[in-house]
């Protein structure tokens, strides 16, 4: 009964874990937003928001809840696999046929929704880009959740919002474009989630940390980023071994709640504190 208690506990805390990250992430977004953005650009964020979601709708057409349904019915886990796959490309198929009419008409359609002539020709396609990326996000985590794979759901579910909040701090504040930067760090994280898996966004915290031991020189922070995160992840495989013992905690989750607080504070500082 002891074990199951604490099993039960530590899936449950991951939950909360990951809720309160995510939430704590987007509040200490704003300040940042407002920063950087005039208030006309935060409405046209709003706005292209609003298209996004209505498109990610449109694309998924209850496809989550379909794959629930025939996810619980099927024998096989070849099955499975191939009830995900289907979904998944279904999905992604239909946002990528509003990403080719944003794709070649971008310019009329931002003249229409923005009523800017310029700058925002490839605003729709960095956003149908990024809708694109968080379908299969979307797709991955329902598949997670279903096979109770907790820990990996949460910790996927983090690497992208932790890994797209601050890449959008740093284009906007080392770029000039605006509304665009926020929806490019979301192609690019959100890419490199569904890619390259739920690491990657170790590889955007180190060199921070590095830069505030060594300076801003390239030559040092290469090499001291590869001993950090080398060190890094000794540290979370070591206490993805022992914190909960005899279970082993998946060491994505514990590389997420460790890199979590170095995150809050680059957010927080807009991007400076590690400079």
């Amino acid at each position: 009964m002891l074990a199951k208690l604490k099993q039960l506990f530590s899936d449950s805390a991951a939950f909360a874990i990951a809720q309160m990250g995510n939430k704590l992430v987007a509040f200490l977004l704003i300040p940042v937003y407002t920063s950087y953005l005039d208030p006309s650009q935060y409405a046209d964020w709003g706005l292209t928001n609003t298209i996004t979601m209505i498109v990610s709708y449109l694309s998924i057409l209850g496809t989550d809840a379909a794959l629930a349904f025939y996810y619980f019915d099927a024998k096989e886990k070849q099955e499975r696999r191939a009830y995900f796959t289907a979904a998944t490309l279904f999905s992604a198929g239909i946002c990528t046929l509003f990403l080719i009419v944003a794709l070649g008409f971008g310019s009329p359609l931002a003249r229409a929704l923005y009523g800017r002539p310029t700058g925002y020709e490839y605003l729709l396609t960095l956003a149908m880009l990024a809708t694109v990326a968080s379908i299969v996000i979307q797709m991955n985590l329902a598949y997670a959740r279903y096979s109770r794979k907790v820990w990996t759901f949460n910790a996927m579910s983090m690497s992208y919002v932790i890994g797209s909040a601050l890449l959008n701090v740093v284009f906007l504040k080392y770029t000039d474009w605006g509304v665009n930067a926020i929806f490019v760090g979301q192609v690019v994280a959100g890419a490199a989630v569904a890619l390259a898996g739920n690491l990657v966004f170790v590889g955007l915290l180190v060199p921070h940390i590095a830069r505030a031991i060594v300076g801003p020189d390239y030559r040092f922070i290469i090499p001291i980023s590869a001993l950090i995160g080398a060190t890094f992840m000794l540290l979370a495989d070591t206490l993805a071994r022992t914190v909960n013992a005899p279970f082993e905690t998946p060491i994505i989750a514990v590389v997420a709640v460790l890199g979590l607080p170095f995150f809050l504070i680059i957010v927080r500082k807009g991007g400076r504190a590690f400079s």
